[in-house]
């Protein structure tokens, strides 16, 4: 089974992609408010599939909990000051890769 996580905007689009995929685990973590969203986002929030969290701050989940973190969009607004933590949280998380 391969785990990947996905963080940045349209988690939970990406993340329903995704677990469409035989033999993938997907989790996504969403750095931005959803303001309106999809019963199928809503189902995904709700069940703990994907979180709405701020990026600068660690990850709720074990060191190489993912075989892949793939990031898009989340850590462009970051001050160096974030980006410097952030990016080796994010490789903490991932088992095989990281994608930014």
């Amino acid at each position: 089974m391969r785990k990947v996580l996905h963080v940045g905007p349209d988690a939970c689009s990406v993340v329903s992609t995704l677990l469409k995929e035989e033999g993938t685990e997907a989790w996504g973590v969403e750095p931005y408010e959803l303001d309106e969203t999809d019963e199928t986002c809503k189902s995904l929030v709700y069940k703990g599939i994907v979180r709405v969290a701020d990026i600068k701050f660690p990850l709720p989940y074990r060191s190489n909990s993912f075989s892949l973190v793939i990031v898009s969009d989340a850590v462009d607004y970051l001050s160096p000051k974030y980006l410097n933590k952030t990016l080796p949280e994010l490789a903490r998380v991932a088992a095989d890769g990281l994608i930014v």
